[in-house]
C-alpha cells in the first residue's frame, strides 16, 4: 500500500491531483491512500504525531507556509519520504535541492508527468529492499543500499561511508563494486578513481565538487566529468540507465 499526501491550499487543484493519482495507480495495479492538507503546518502536525507517508506533493506557493519551509521540517522528523514540489514557476529549482526533494512538477499538471515520476518513486522504494552484502573480519552484514553514502579508494583498501557516519574499511577493488552496483541498475556514480557516489546523497554541486548528506567534499576527477554530468542529468530527469 503506497501512502501519499497532497499539500495544496488550493482544494480543486488538490482534488485533480488525488484524481489522476487513483487513475495512474490502478493502470499500475498499485494500492494508494491518499490524504490532503490545506495546510503545511497541518502536514506537519500529522507527521508529527506519527504519521508516515511514502510520498509527499507540496506545493511550493502557499499563502501561510510555502511548501520549502514544510519541507525543511519535515525532513527533520523524516529524512528517506519522498518529496515532489509543485509550481508554476521555476526560480525555486535552487531551493529544492536543499530539502533533497525527488522532483518537481509544474503546473498545470499532466497526468503523462505525474505517472512518470510515481513510477520512477516506485522504482526507488523497490531498490530499498535491496541489500549489499559485506563480508569483512570473518562476518557478513546486509548492508540497505540507501544507507551508502559513498565508497573510497584509500591505498588497497576502500573505506564504505554510511549515511549514520559509520566508516568500514575492508579489501575490495573498487571497479568490482562498481561492476555490482552497476548490475543492480542502483543510482551509483563512480566520479572519480577513488570514489564511487549514491547520487540520492549528494545536496550541492559546484563546479567539480560535490557535497554529500555526511558533510563530506568529494572531487570529480577531469577524465570522469563528462560522464558523471551525463549520468547525473538522467538521474535527475529520472531517466533510467539502460
Amino acid at each position: 500500500m503506497l501512502t501519499v499526501a497532497i499539500c495544496d491550499d488550493d482544494g480543486v487543484i488538490a482534488e485533480e491531483i488525488k484524481g489522476m493519482l487513483e487513475e495512474c495507480c490502478r493502470e499500475i495495479h498499485t494500492e494508494v491512500l491518499i490524504r490532503i492538507f490545506g495546510r503545511g503546518i497541518d502536514l506537519e502536525n500529522m507527521i508529527r504525531e506519527g504519521q508516515s507517508y511514502d510520498l509527499i506533493y507540496l506545493d511550493i506557493q502557499m499563502d501561510e507556509q510555502n511548501g520549502i519551509e514544510t519541507a525543511k521540517r519535515i525532513r527533520d522528523m523524516n529524512p528517506d519520504v519522498f518529496i515532489i514540489f509543485i509550481s508554476s514557476y521555476d526560480q525555486f529549482m535552487e531551493e529544492i535541492f536543499d530539502v533533497n526533494a525527488f522532483n518537481f512538477i509544474h503546473k498545470p499538471i499532466k497526468k503523462e508527468r505525474l505517472k512518470k515520476v510515481l513510477q520512477q518513486v516506485l522504482e526507488k522504494i523497490e531498490k530499498r529492499t535491496q541489500f549489499y552484502y559485506l563480508t569483512y573480519n570473518r562476518m557478513t552484514r546486509k548492508i540497505p543500499y540507501q544507507e551508502i553514502v559513498f565508497w573510497e579508494s584509500v591505498k588497497r583498501q576502500v573505506v564504505l561511508h554510511l549515511k549514520s557516519g559509520e566508516k568500514i574499511s575492508y579489501y575490495e577493488k573498487m571497479n568490482h563494486i562498481e561492476d555490482e552496483v552497476c548490475s543492480k541498475k542502483m543510482s551509483f556514480c563512480r566520479i572519480h578513481q577513488s570514489f564511487l557516489v549514491n547520487m540520492d546523497c549528494i545536496t550541492s554541486r559546484c563546479g567539480n565538487e560535490l557535497e554529500v548528506t555526511t558533510g563530506d567534499v568529494l572531487t570529480v576527477s577531469r577524465e570522469r566529468s563528462r560522464d558523471f554530468i551525463l549520468q547525473y542529468s538522467r538521474y535527475l530527469r529520472g531517466e533510467s540507465d539502460e
